[in-house]
Order: C-alpha cells, then structure tokens, then sequence
C-alpha cells in the first residue's frame, strides 16, 4: 500500500495551546494531505481533526483490512495501545476513585460494549480508498469513547452525514473533536475527572472527553451546523443537566436525514448546534463564516425592522452575557444573574416564537415568523421543553382531527425575581428608568380556537424553571386545571424545569387574561 505518515506542520492551533499534525502521503518529495489534527502534547489530547467530504465518500471501499494503531514520535515514546486495554481502564478507574467495585461497575466486559473505546475522530470509512482508510489509525486521531457510543448514534451521525452529503451532492469541511473531561463519581457521590494514564507528576493524559462534536461546513454557502454527542453512559438527563453537557440551544429537531435515537443516554444522547454558539463556548475552533443551516428551507436571523428604536440592538439583547449583565443591573448583584443564566446549559432566555416556524408549509411563511415581535424571552429550558411539546400536539391535533382553527399564542404579566435585598424586581431586556422595554414573561398562553364548532381550549406555560411547587399552586394556577382531560399532547406537564403546563376552558381564562378579542365559545375543544 502507498505509505503514509505524519508530521507537525510546525503551526499551532487552539489560540496556541495546541500543535497541528500532518496526515498524509509523501509523493515524489510532495506531501499531499488527507487531514490535520489539532493536538494537545502536554495532556495528550486531540482537540479536532479536519478533513473534506465529497459526494464520492459514500461510495468507500468496503473490508478494507484494519491495520495496528500507531503513535511512533508522539506521546512521548509511551505504548498508548496498551493503554486502551480493559486491563489499564479498569485500574485506572480503581484509582481515580479509590474503588475496584466501583471499576468493575463502569468498566465491563468488551462483549457488553460498556467500556472505553478508540474513537476514531476522522472515522476510517470517511475516506474512499483503502490506503487512505489504514492513514486515519494513528492514536491522535482517537479519543477514548464508550462503545455503546461509538457503535450507537455516533456511527448513525458518520454514516448519516456521508449520505446527506452524496444525496445533496455537495462538498463539506468538517471538524471532529472533543470537550471536556468526562467524570465520575466515587463512593460518596463526589465526581472525578477520568484519564488513562497520569505522568511522573501525576497529570493526568488522555483524558475522557465530555463530549464529541463535529462541525459540518459547506464554504460555499457558508452553511454549517455542529452535531454534539454526550459521551457518558453512566449519567442521566437530569445530571447531564447540572453537569453541563447541554452547551447550547438544541436545534437538533431541524435535521430530518440522521436516523438515530438521540435521546437514549446508553448510544450516546446527541444534540445540534449553532456554530457561532459553540465556537464561542468550546473555544478552540478557528474562526468560520457561517450564516446557518438549510434543512430545506433557511432559518434566517431575526428582524427588528422599524419595530424597535434604531438605536436599540434588539438580537444584542438576547445574548447570554448580556442578560447576565442586564439582570445583575436589575437584581444588584452579579452572582444573583449568574444563577439564573448559566454560560453552557438550557439556562437562559430565548427569542421564543409565538406564531412558530412550523406552524407554516411554506419556506416564504416560516421565513415571516422571524419579526422580533413575533418573540419574546423565553427560558430555553422551557422553548424547547413543554411549550414545544404543545405546539407539537396541536398541530398533529388539527391533522388528525382534520379541522381548521384560528391560534392566538401570547404572553401574560411580567416575570418578577428577588434582589440583593430580598424585594420583587420586574425582568426587562432593556431596563430603563422610564422605559423599561421587552419585559420577560411570566407566562406563555396558545389558544386554539375552532370556528366551526365554536369550541375552544387554552394552553398555558410558566416561563420560570426555578419555580417551586408552593409559587406555582400560589401565582401560577391563574384559571381551574384541566390538562388531565388533554391526551394528545406528548408533555411532562408536572417537570418544573421544563416550564409547569396546563389547560384551562376559555371563559375562565379571559375573567384574568383580557386582552384577547372577543370569541363566541359555546364548549370545550378537546
């Protein structure tokens, strides 16, 4: 087979931190490259690998033989394939956390798939030809990665990209890497970060990655998306929220063309982001020009038209550091906002539609929903967690059902949060004196209205995660609950992290609510 190596381009990457390794082929005193890595010599870790896809991918060679990993002149001379042994991973983890029970527990046997594999960053069949496919074995192309993972929606992500990209017949840079450190915990619930080797001075190198992504960017459009795999078997979601995992606004419900179970911890629970969003997080990535991602038609950024003062940057508003700094202002203290807007998880406040994208068929409509009056701030927790689901429902409600209804979506009083003192503040976006603009919600309503039948129903939804059971029975309920009698609405309406829901008859809503036009509703649209 054509021989192939790898070298440092002698550059740097990761704002410095990191070198960057050539993989490739030596032709005729030419190196002809087929991927970089960006790699960390000091914790022995890959921060990402990037290499093109083309429409010719798809059609790779099949059983190919796989050769031995190599790590000749890296890793300071150490036999990193032992390393990866269910052997060295088991004692490793006995150390880490002081426990051989607990080991035995994270580290199983190679047949139950729970234990560390050699994740491939550029995967082997990424490549058409076989001496291309032996060039992506060297260890600084892997990363320790569960097998559960590595086999489950990881191989459904590499495998789904190479088809999208030889259906679109399109061309695509792509960054594979990794973040974080996976952890955890010890006899006494305390959690630990997992490597598979420490150095003399007890460093730890090659550390478990939190997470994999990787980065699909079509330079031509200036188009891209990343797709982030959790690469922790033995969390839940609930801890993966507290723990950081969450690093973004899932946008993963706009990709139609992976099939996979993303959702399911144990294959690895997968989300999408915006690239800007997790550039801007992760940190390490070089800078791209991305303008979004076209599923089929475009999301384009929002409009603030003549809607809003000129000198007003309605989308600047939205951002976390700003909400922090806005809410520190109205609050009095830097550390009351920080707990309400976390830099990495769900925590913080979207532009949340209320006429939604999808409630249109065509491209130009959904375009339309994209007004900043069309939006207001709306826990992201919450967006993407029960209100979603019920904008979901009645959707699938109205085609099943085969009816027409008018949807009036909106907003009702303004939410309040204690400050350094302990008083009540109202939460604006703009907080002037004298007017205090784009307030935050305290509660989501959608009403969905038949004329037909002159029936009716009302969702509403507590656009507060940190509200607890005695808030919402005491300011929340603002008309008689009937949400029991809903069954066709998929929600979790009683998680008070994913906004607190429920129904009520449309004559009891409006005795509080009376903004809304008025309706002639003679019963119960259920």
């Amino acid at each position: 087979y054509p021989y192939h190596t790898a070298r440092k381009s002698g550059r740097t990457c990761a704002n410095g931190e990191a070198i960057e390794i050539e993989v490739g082929f030596l032709v005729r005193g030419r190196f002809l490259e087929l991927f970089r890595i960006c790699h960390d010599e000091f914790s022995e870790r890959t921060h990402y690998v990037v290499h093109s896809m083309h429409p010719g991918n798809d059609g790779y060679q099949r059983s190919f033989p796989r050769p031995s990993w190599l790590s000749s002149g890296f890793f300071n001379g150490k036999n990193v394939d032992r390393l990866y042994t269910n052997v060295n991973q088991k004692a490793m983890v006995a150390q880490i956390l002081g426990s051989d029970e607990l080991a035995e527990k994270f580290i199983q046997p190679v047949d139950t798939e729970i234990y560390l594999a050699r994740g491939h960053l550029a995967a082997k069949v990424d490549f058409i030809y076989g001496a291309q496919q032996r060039a992506t074995f060297w260890l600084m192309n892997v990363a320790p990665q569960w097998q559960k993972f590595n086999g489950g929606n990881w191989e459904r992500v590499e495998s789904s990209v190479r088809r999208m990209v030889s259906a679109r017949n399109t061309q695509l840079e792509i960054y594979t890497g990794t973040y974080g450190i996976m952890t955890l915990p010890d006899m006494n619930g305390e959690n630990h970060e997992i490597f598979l080797h420490f150095d003399e001075n007890n460093n730890g190198q090659i550390p478990v990655p939190k997470l994999y992504y990787r980065v699909l960017y079509e330079r031509s459009t200036r188009r891209g998306i990343v797709i982030v795999g959790v690469n922790n078997i033995h969390i839940t979601v609930d801890e993966m929220i507290d723990q950081n995992y969450i690093l973004c606004e899932d946008v993963a419900d706009k990709i139609d063309w992976i099939n996979w179970d993303r959702f399911n911890v144990n294959v690895g629970y997968s989300y999408a982001c915006d690239y800007s969003e997790f550039a801007s997080i992760v940190g390490h990535l070089p800078h791209l020009e991305v303008d979004g991602f076209q599923r089929g038609f475009p999301r384009p950024p929002f409009i603030q038209y003549d809607h809003f003062p000129t000198d007003l940057n309605v989308n600047l508003m939205y951002t976390r550091n700003r909400q922090r700094q806005t809410i520190a202002g109205i609050l009095g203290d830097q550390g009351l906002a920080d707990d309400l807007i976390h830099p990495t998880n769900d925590y913080f406040m979207a532009r949340g539609h209320l006429a939604a994208r999808a409630d249109f068929i065509f491209g130009n409509h959904q375009r339309a929903s994209f007004y900043f009056i069309n939006a207001a701030p709306q826990w992201q927790t919450f967006n993407g967690g029960n209100w979603e689901r019920i904008e979901d429902g009645v959707r699938n409600f109205v085609a099943d059902r085969n009816i027409e209804v008018e949807v009036f979506t909106g907003t009702w009083d303004i939410l309040h949060k204690r400050d350094i003192n302990g008083n009540f503040q109202p939460l604006f976006l703009v907080p002037d004196n004298n007017n205090p603009r784009i307030p935050v919600p305290k509660f989501y309503y959608k009403v969905v209205y038949e004329p037909r039948t002159t029936s009716a129903i009302v969702f509403i939804g507590v656009n507060n995660p940190y509200a607890t059971w005695q808030e919402i029975n005491n300011e929340y309920i603002i008309c008689n609950d009937i949400g029991n009698q809903v069954n066709w609405i998929n929600w979790d309406r009683d998680r008070l992290s994913l906004g607190f829901s429920y129904a009520c008859h449309w004559n009891d809503f409006i005795r509080v609510v009376d903004h809304l036009p008025n309706l002639r509703v003679t019963q119960l649209l259920i």
